[in-house]
């Protein structure tokens, strides 16, 4: 996040003195940026209406909804290491839709298309998409772009989809 966004939302950002050593509220911290909520499904088909299959992308994504499917593909991630299938976690529904969406990668229609994946496939394709997440999430922190992003995740995902 830009230091303008960090004093817009209230942090403090001051010169550190090397003689007294860093305060902790002199400090950015990344804890600021962690997400109440997970993402808001409604939002998330909202900007896919509007934008089509690319708006699933995660260098697509606004920041908030960045972090927010973030944690909730981590949600999802830590429910599913507990072993119990009897429950689906809230913010499978979010994970579900967004890999779906690129994995049909259908232009704005009224009916989804088919989809023929298995539920390994799907758990593959969901673990992938999170690497692009935290991905994404890294290269908008530290500024260092990756060379075709979109169509490794894309390749990937399809991998993971045939199986």
């Amino acid at each position: 996040m830009h230091p303008h966004i960090w004093y817009k939302r209230g942090f403090k950002i001051e010169a550190l003195n090397p003689h007294k050593g860093p305060q902790r509220s002199q400090l950015m911290q990344l804890e600021a940026l962690r997400p109440n909520l997970g993402a808001d499904l409604g939002r998330l088909r909202r900007l896919y209406q509007e934008q089509s299959w690319r708006a699933a992308l995660p260098e697509s994504l606004p920041d908030a909804e960045l972090l927010a499917l973030a944690r909730d593909f981590r949600s999802v991630e830590v429910s599913l290491q507990v072993d119990d299938e009897d429950e689906c976690p809230p913010s499978m529904a979010s994970a579900v839709f967004v890999v779906t969406s690129l994995l049909t990668r259908e232009e704005k229609t009224d009916t989804p298309p088919a989809l023929r994946i298995t539920q390994d496939g799907l758990m593959r394709a969901m673990q992938t998409y999170q690497w692009g997440l935290e991905r994404e999430i890294v290269r908008r922190i530290v500024g260092i772009p990756t060379a075709t992003q979109t169509g490794n995740l894309i390749e990937r995902l399809e991998r993971c989809a045939a199986g």
